[in-house]
């Protein structure tokens, strides 16, 4: 049963006034539903989406009315809510001093009914009709009362009312209370009163000794409720959503979640909805901006600094709880939106190219953890687009794009940013050709954090300070068209100014482009069709790669003992030091680089054994080895076999294996370290050797492969990107000299694909190609490597 020994601490927002109220934290047993609610289902940074809980309409007087009749049924004393009559005052519309935003339009009062008093305040501000039904039952147990008492009538909401002392009493009484306690939960949004969105650290009762837990509260609802209600349910509350936790338990957001879902079904609220506008189109630079009502809304750009065209594209939009432009992540050629739900759902929203959207696809679960997503461009240099996210601890996790929509694998590359209230991505600010990242510290200080284009960082350099006033800030693209990127920032009155870059890691003087967008709720980055994709280009190459994770291409070389030595590429056509990697690889018959084979975002490799058995050895991404996994039997009736890279286009890295009989199978990897079905792509390969996967050796965009045929002569095998051939071309005479060939990938850092030759006398010559298909000049980097065998 429901009891009323709640210590609450809300705060009322005014000129002088700042009052200490209720706020819920002994249990409540709630109502069970058909299907048995638990506790893993509360998330304690998203308790309801701002479209469910800022619903001017989610019920009509009638609907509100019917609902208390079946809740309470007979009341045995007049005063229940589904009968009860009482006076409430008119109150005028009122606006926010600090930021002119509307917290309650006019509240027409008079002798209403609980339920006509409950419609008019939920019209007049915006909250949800049922927000206030389920605040009533977890504040004073009175959507079920059958003889509710005056007392609990005259604190319906806690407005006010502390345990501590006497009610304040001008906001005694059940219509007062109403009103009032719903402007407050609206006034924490509209005023940005209190609480916002973003990290916090949430106490778990009001016993300071039972401490807190980082929450990152992902929307202005959740802030609301956390500022009405200043406590989060502990594992204890959550075993048992109707029943009391520990010492450390509160109850009151846990309660207000289960009577929400119990009576109205999820706190997620419904997907939002895009559409296509015909009077926009598909500019080719424009920016995203959510209203405060939930509208979607595209504004276009003259690449001048101005605004061009601008209209809605979507509508529901308020429980996506980030939004993030993200350029083209999938490689379609058309702009892609991320968007967070309040489950912590990454949903992509790719437009169409024709003013339009595509279906969304969920691309990932378990965001809700991250307190900033933000676009990173390519910022570790493979060519595709990355994202950037921070965690509630402020470690930074760079998620890298594998160029058709989804991931490689995540790694750290910071930590220390929950220092950071703002951080900007996806921007090449001091114009060395890498993304980089801007962020405003605690002092209103910008900082650049310049990217070094192969997902590390350079020495931070200072923008500017006096940006502290500002409650947003945003990438605006190039939004003047000198070549340069700019910053968009909000003030607290709405007006958008441009900051113009200089490119050199500096800002201009602002400029003033916009006003009354203090109704946006968030603003995207630019989405920007001029710029190249970069996904499109980006193949994943095979052979060793970076195998030590340092950006540079390596090489693996088995001696004749059987030892595999790493010898690491400088990036610039030479060498670090040698190293040994572990075990005895002598009994392999074949050793070859396959690229990222099982999708993690490392170099792998596979190897057959003397009795046919296929290994594959995962490469750990720092120089060694993850454990080995067997992956095929059967493969010692193939006499060559060499990684291809993704051959066949579906992203994922695939192998070539030429039979007894000369036929050539293509075998397609999955993308998680095992295979698809083979096909046969070739007939009559027998008089080559060796031939091996030489990335995109032409520059078309597709896997090609070299072979040598038995007079010496060097081919180029172009792909079609498709699993096929284009007509192959000869390259090069004379090769028969060489007693290894092998892909070396961008060994000289030049871009372009080269290969590594051994002659007879065991010198190393590097053939840099010219990403055409051609050659620049040799250049010997080695002697001495008779007795190694190249991994290719």
């Amino acid at each position: 049963m429901y009891s009323s020994k709640f210590l609450r601490a809300r705060f009322v927002a005014g000129a002088t006034a700042l009052a200490l109220l209720a706020g819920g934290v002994l249990a409540v047993h709630a109502p069970s539903r058909a299907e048995a609610l638990s506790g893993s289902e509360f998330n304690a940074g998203a308790i309801i989406s701002d479209d469910l809980f800022y619903d001017s309409g989610a019920m009509s007087s009638y609907d509100i009315q019917a609902f208390l009749n079946a809740k309470i049924g007979t009341c045995t004393n007049g005063a229940c809510l589904n009968v009860l009559v009482t006076d409430v005052a008119s109150r005028p519309r009122t606006v926010s001093d600090s930021t002119g935003m509307l917290k309650c339009d006019t509240f027409t009062g008079g002798l209403l009914s609980a339920a006509e008093i409950i419609y008019r305040t939920q019209v007049a501000c915006g909250i949800s009709a049922k927000v206030i039904l389920v605040t009533l039952q977890k504040e004073q147990g009175l959507v079920t009362k059958t003889a509710p008492s005056q007392a609990a009538l005259d604190r319906a909401m806690g407005m006010a009312c502390p345990d501590t002392a006497l009610c304040d009493s001008q906001y005694l009484g059940f219509g007062n209370q109403v009103y009032s306690g719903t402007a407050q939960l609206k006034t924490y949004k509209a005023s940005k009163f209190g609480m916002q969105p973003g990290t916090h650290a949430i106490q778990w009762s009001p016993n300071g000794a039972c401490g807190s837990g980082l929450v990152n509260v992902q929307n202005y609802a959740t802030a609301a409720l956390y500022n009405y209600t200043p406590y989060q349910p502990n594992a204890a509350a959550l075993v048992s959503v109707t029943g009391t936790g520990d010492a450390c338990s509160s109850y009151g957001n846990r309660n207000f979640w289960v009577y929400y879902t119990n009576w109205f079904g999820s706190t997620v609220g419904a997907p939002p909805i895009a559409f296509a506008n015909a009077g926009l189109g598909e500019p080719p630079l424009y920016m995203l901006a959510r209203d405060d009502s939930g509208g979607l809304r595209l504004y276009a750009e003259d690449g001048k600094g101005s605004f061009g065209a601008s209209g809605q594209v979507g509508s529901g939009w308020t429980g996506m709880t980030s939004l993030v432009s993200v350029g083209d992540f999938n490689g379609d050629g058309h702009q892609d939106l991320f968007a967070r739900d309040t489950r912590g759902v990454l949903w992509m929203y790719s437009r169409d190219g024709a003013g339009g959207w595509s279906p969304r696809i969920q691309v990932g679960s378990g965001w809700n953890i991250f307190s900033a997503i933000v676009s990173a461009g390519d910022f570790d240099g493979d060519g595709r687009l990355d994202v950037l996210a921070r965690d509630t601890s402020g470690a930074l996790i760079l998620y890298p794009g594998n160029g058709t929509g989804g991931w490689l694998a995540a790694r750290g590359v910071g930590s220390g940013w929950q220092a950071f209230d703002t951080i900007i991505g996806s921007a090449d600010f001091n114009g060395d050709g890498h993304p980089d990242v801007v962020v405003r510290d605690a002092s209103g200080s910008l900082v650049l954090y310049p990217g070094d284009g192969r997902g590390g960082w350079l020495t931070p350099i200072s923008m500017g300070a006096g940006f502290g006033a500002y409650t947003t800030i945003v990438n605006a693209g190039d939004f003047n068209g000198d070549g340069f990127q700019d910053l968009f920032a909000r003030d607290s009155g709405g007006t958008l100014w441009m900051f113009a870059g200089n490119g050199k890691g500096a800002l201009s003087a602002r400029v003033q482009v916009g006003t009354g967008w203090n109704v946006m709720t968030a603003m995207t980055g630019p989405s920007d069709s001029r710029l190249p994709a970069a996904a499109a280009p980006v193949l994943s190459n095979p052979g060793t790669g970076d195998f030590d994770g340092d950006g540079k291409q390596d090489v693996l070389a088995r001696d004749s003992t059987g030892a595999l030595w790493l010898y690491p590429g400088n990036g610039s056509g030479g060498w670090l030091t040698p190293s040994q990697l572990a075990g005895s690889w002598q009994e392999f018959s074949s050793l070859v680089g396959v690229g990222d084979f099982r999708g993690d975002g490392h170099r792998d490799s596979l190897a057959i054994d003397g009795s046919g058995l296929l290994w594959l050895y995962p490469g750990d991404g720092k120089g060694g080895w993850l454990p080995r996994v067997q992956v095929g039997s059967g493969w010692s009736t193939y006499t060559a076999i060499s990684g291809v890279g993704d051959f066949n286009g579906d992203g994922h890295q695939d192998v070539l294996a030429r039979d007894s009989g000369g036929g050539m199978w293509l075998y397609p990897g999955d993308g998680k370290g095992g295979w698809l079905p083979r096909a046969q792509v070739g007939s009559g390969w027998t008089p080559f050797g060796p031939i091996f996967g030489a990335g995109d050796f032409n520059g078309d965009g597709h896997q090609d492969v070299l072979a040598r045929d038995s007079v010496g002569r060097l081919w180029l095998y172009p792909g079609d990107g498709k699993g096929g051939w284009l007509p192959q071309v000869q390259v090069g005479s004379g090769w028969s000299s060489f007693t290894s060939i092998s892909n070396a990938g961008d060994f000289n850092g030049d871009g372009h694909q080269d290969l590594l030759a051994r002659d007879s006398a065991g010198r190393l010559w590097l053939y840099p190609g010219d990403g055409k298909g051609g050659w620049l000049p040799q250049v010997q980097v080695g002697s001495g490597w008779n007795g190694f065998t190249l991994n290719g």
